[in-house]
């Protein structure tokens, strides 16, 4: 199942908090062979993640089943602070 970490939800509900996009969140969306994120409004079908009682990430059913082995965390690196998407594996 896809797995979205705390501190990934923590960092996400602090980006969007920061936007004026009201009644949007972030979605989860194939792109190139890979996800990526972009602005969209939750629908009812959708798994919905949440952080501090705000709905931060969106995901489509057919995306769930294409991520399913999918982590999504949070990475400090040098340049600084980033979502990573890594593949589980076993």
């Amino acid at each position: 199942m896809l797995q979205v970490t705390e501190k990934a939800t923590a960092f996400l509900w602090e980006a969007q908090r920061n936007r004026q996009y009201r009644g949007m969140t972030y979605r989860l969306v194939e792109r190139h062979g890979g996800f990526g994120l972009a602005f969209d409004t939750p629908t009812t079908d959708d798994l919905i993640f949440t952080c501090e009682g705000s709905e931060v990430l969106c995901v489509s059913p057919t995306t769930a089943e294409c991520a399913s082995d999918l982590i999504i965390d949070l990475e400090e690196t040098p340049e600084g602070r980033g979502l990573s998407f890594s593949v589980r594996h076993g």
